[in-house]
């Protein structure tokens, strides 16, 4: 490799360092905004470009484009729509109220990995979403890539979002939405994020101080403009190396309540809209000076009410409003900017509110580099070339875009500057010297029939001996062929002698029953190099679905033979399944294993040779059915089911209420031993009640026995026990005459003490005491209890009873 030369590495450097290297490419060529509207820039004039997909998203949309302005994909309130407008697998949270809610920024430098950015309203959550959408996923039409990660970065922001910064140093700043808080992600190119920078800078009175409207960066990105409904238009300065938000500029601290804002292309001028809160679009003159000279260059450019405003790719500032406006000559001052309403007739509503966040750009990185090689044949010469780019230096000191070299093996190195890119191409020159060869080959041909012979592979161009030019040549008769490939630093001469042969052609039939297959394979002999089917295919075998003739021709050229096999085939589906046959009265049912073939014969395990069989259930046979040379055998059941009908468990219930009693059966006909025939039937009196389902083959019953009681009876206390083992009256317990589902009885004395306890209704108390014999005196009781009975609440029970001895 030639050495670097010191006086053009210092100008390459210059140009970097010196010049305002921006220029636009194609990344925000096309538009996708507000009710199913949008801008095409690929066009001169700007086009109005309607997606097609009727979405209806008035603030939060994005779109990205390629290098070359080919729309890539887009997103409306969170849904991600592909270049085709149609929605893509997977999508990011997000609504349509938010005034800059997507922002996408393309991660590496060949359009295949991209940050989205979803930004909810203020009257939302104010969080800020993220996700990395891959192009490579959903066969190249694009959807989230969750292996990158995704979900919520931030809450509690405004609705304001911009890029900012250019070449390796990109930025992606937020606003809160309660405080002076600035957050700043460095977008490089890998697809992960940094914490962000946190900045303090402005003003800030309390809660959603920094609510609604739009943020910008100057073109240079030393600039950032807010837009608020509580401060006016506010300039801070911004450092696009670390991300830092700096000193805060007060624009005009009477206009309030706005909404859209943007710089003019050379950064001279500032555009404020008023959005919902008043009417007006006005300009101010950033290079007046003074903050108190800023404010009074105030210009009033429209009195109608606008909304959302963004600098297009040719420099003009578009404007959301009736049927799109636009600013053609923003840097210039007052009148002169050339304000121009309804650019679009057929934007209904200009494009809602929003206009969308454009990328900043350049946005791909600082320095590629490339290496090809280049063949030499002995003494040619070539040219080499770079294209694209503004600067060319060549490692010789030449300055063209394109250089001739010849001679020998070396290296030549141009560096190609534009933009914030350096590219630099490493072109590897090799030298081969020319050769030549020739050779001649024999074959035969088989008649009737073709033969496809070929030139040697790599050639640059071929020519026939017939003069054609094409890779192969198709013969049909004997004779003396010759072709010439030629190659870069040569060629190579065949000659084909073709001798013509007759092609000799047998019969084979072959007939082939396949037992209960969907498809079957088929295939001729392997031992000819070629076959050709009746449908076509060219494969020594093929699937066949259905019974009939396939015809194969199978030929090998080696020895001018060929074998027309046609094979006749039957091919037997699978047989259905027999189903297992439920009776719910005692009687015979007939078993069926009949098939639609008139060869079909049955052998069941009766004996019996027939189609059906009777047989009384409960009953397994099986059957053997034979088609041709196919036998299948199946097993079918006969099982009996009686028909029962539950009614449920026997139920006691308060009297004064009602219980309903169902069928367990549906589709019957009803009998109720109370003359009722519904499937359902509500009693309220104590009883046994019988139900008879029916059809016109089965029938059955079932019955439930119900019991009304007074519930408030249900508990009976004895004032008095004599536990003296005289067999009357020895143990004290609470009397129930209702079935109890939850219990706990106590006793104490006059001082709370415990003496007795259980949770068992079956348990009672003998006047002991931990083993010790208590004097007869007054004791307390209490019990809670919960009856086994309809709507019963637990109860609970206070007395004394007195024990006597």
């Amino acid at each position: 490799m030639f050495p670097v030369k010191t006086k053009w590495i210092a100008l390459l450097l210059v140009l970097l360092c010196k010049r305002d290297l921006a220029f636009a490419q194609g990344q925000n060529n096309v538009w996708i905004t507000g009710v199913n509207a949008g801008l095409d820039f690929n066009t001169s004039p700007v086009s109005f470009y309607n997606p097609g997909t009727g979405h209806y998203c008035e603030e939060s949309t994005g779109s990205i484009c390629d290098r070359s302005g080919n729309l890539l994909f887009y997103c409306s309130g969170g849904a991600l729509y592909n270049r085709s407008h149609a929605l893509m697998p997977h999508s990011l949270d997000g609504d349509c109220s938010t005034a800059q809610g997507i922002a996408i920024a393309p991660i590496d430098d060949r359009d295949s990995l991209f940050f989205v950015f979803s930004l909810k309203s203020v009257v939302s959550t104010g969080k800020l979403y993220y996700c990395v959408v891959n192009m490579r996923l959903d066969g190249g039409m694009g959807d989230i890539d969750f292996s990158y990660g995704h979900g919520v970065l931030l809450d509690s922001l405004s609705e304001q979002m911009t890029f900012a910064g250019k070449c390796t140093h990109k930025w992606l700043l937020v606003h809160h939405r309660d405080s002076s808080r600035f957050y700043a992600y460095s977008i490089g190119t890998s697809p992960s994020l940094a914490p962000p920078v946190i900045s303090n800078s402005g003003l800030s009175f309390g809660k959603q101080s920094y609510a609604v409207g739009q943020m910008r960066s100057s073109p240079d990105s030393k600039t950032i403009g807010l837009s608020t409904l509580r401060y006016g238009a506010e300039l801070y300065d911004f450092d696009v190396l670390t991300g830092m938000v700096g000193r805060y500029h007060a624009v005009d601290s009477s206009m309030a309540a706005n909404y859209g804002i943007e710089f003019s292309a050379d950064g001279s001028k500032l555009y404020v809209s008023l959005g919902d809160k008043g009417v007006g679009l006005y300009q101010y003159d950033l290079s007046a000076g003074s903050p108190a000279a800023i404010a009074a260059s105030k210009y009033r450019v429209r009195t109608e009410r606008v909304y959302g405003l963004r600098r297009g790719p040719d420099d003009m500032v578009y404007i959301s409003w009736n049927n799109m406006a636009r600013i053609r000559k923003p840097d210039l001052p007052g009148a002169l900017c050339d304000f121009q309403a309804g650019v679009f007739s057929s934007v209904p509503h200009g494009s809602g509110f929003g206009l969308g966040l454009g990328i900043n750009y350049p946005w791909q990185g600082d320095t590629t580099f490339r290496r090809s090689e280049r063949e030499l044949c002995t003494d040619d010469t070539i040219t080499l070339s770079g294209s694209g780019y503004r600067d060319y230096f060549w490692s010789d000191g030449s300055t063209g875009a394109t250089k001739k070299v010849s001679g020998k093996e070396a290296v030549h190195q141009l560096y190609s500057v534009s933009g914030c890119v350096v590219r630099s191409d490493s072109f590897v020159i090799r030298e081969y010297p020319n050769s030549y060869h020739t050779s001649a080959r024999d074959t035969v041909l088989c008649l009737p029939g073709y033969m496809d012979l070929s030139a040697r592979a790599g050639a640059d161009s071929v020519r026939w001996s017939d003069g054609s030019r094409l890779r192969t040549k198709r013969v049909t008769s004997e004779g003396l062929y010759w072709v010439v490939a030629y190659k870069k630093c040569g060629y190579d001469a065949d000659t084909f002698r073709v001798t013509a042969k007759p092609l000799s052609v047998d019969l084979l039939v072959k007939d082939t029953t396949f037992c209960f297959l969907n498809e079957a394979l088929i295939a001729a002999p392997d031992t000819f190099t070629s076959y050709t089917w009746a449908e076509g295919s060219n494969k020594k075998d093929t699937v066949v679905r259905a019974s009939g003739k396939y015809l194969v021709t199978a030929r090998n050229d080696s020895t001018c033979k060929a074998l027309n096999i046609v094979h006749s085939v039957r091919l037997l589906r699978p047989l259905p399944p027999l189903a297992d046959v439920y009776t719910c009265l005692p009687d015979s049912v007939k078993l069926d294993a009949s098939v639609s073939f008139p060869d079909a014969s049955y052998e069941w395990s009766t004996g019996a040779t027939t189609a059906a069989i009777n047989v009384l259930p409960p009953a397994t046979r099986f059957v053997f059915v034979r088609i041709g040379s196919c036998t299948a055998v199946d097993t079918v059941k006969a099982a009996y089911t009686p028909l029962h009908i539950d009614l449920g468990k026997e139920q006691i219930v308060c009297k004064g209420t009602s219980v309903i009693l169902r069928s367990n059966v549906d589709g019957y006909r009803y009998q109720w031993s109370t003359g009722a025939t519904t499937p359902e039937l509500e009693v309220s009196e104590s009883g046994t009640y019988v139900l008879k389902a029916y059809n016109d083959t089965c029938s059955g019953s079932g019955e439930v026995k119900i019991n009304f009681v007074n519930c408030s009876e249900c508990a009976a206390v004895p004032s008095a026990f004599t536990p003296n083992n005289d067999g009357i009256n020895d143990r004290f317990k609470p009397i129930f005459n209702c079935p109890v589902l939850e219990y706990e009885l106590s006793v104490r004395n006059r001082w709370g003490q415990v003496l007795f306890f259980t949770n068992s209704p079956n348990d009672s108390w003998d006047g002991t005491a931990k083993g010790a014999t208590l004097e007869g005196n007054v004791y307390y009781y209490m019990f809670r209890v919960k009856f086994d009975a309809q709507d019963q609440k637990e109860q609970l029970y206070k007395g004394d009873v007195t024990l006597i001895r």
